[in-house]
């Protein structure tokens, strides 16, 4: 655990110190994945906020760069991890489920409404 922590870290900062920025999507929306990504690392710790947060960093990604295709993408992904996520009967895999369940609903909302 405490390596995938260390990676996602060493991924957070080379994305801070732009080696990674560019144009291209799957660069632009790595901050909001590595967010997901240590959010289901540890669901004990995950606050309404982080999902705030998540959702506030897919909207500002998509707000410039992807198409509807793409976005649905992250969406079906995020699915994958729901579904996989319910299984589980520990209250705060069941918590960190509903907070992913409310971003990729608003997320389907904002794919909806802008149509693109």
């Amino acid at each position: 655990l405490s390596s995938m922590h260390a990676l996602l870290e060493q991924h957070k900062n080379e994305l801070a110190r732009g080696k990674k920025r560019g144009y291209v999507y799957d660069q632009q929306i790595a901050g909001a994945n590595i967010m997901l990504c240590e959010n289901l690392l540890l669901p004990a710790k995950v606050t309404q906020k982080d999902f705030d947060d998540l959702l506030m960093s897919y909207r500002k990604t998509w707000a410039t760069i992807g198409s509807k295709a793409r976005k649905m993408g992250e969406i079906e992904q995020l699915e994958i991890i729901i579904d996989t996520l319910s299984a589980s009967t520990n209250k705060n895999v069941v918590r960190l489920c509903k907070m992913i369940l409310g971003v990729k609903e608003a997320l389907e909302k904002m794919v909806d409404n802008t149509g693109r």
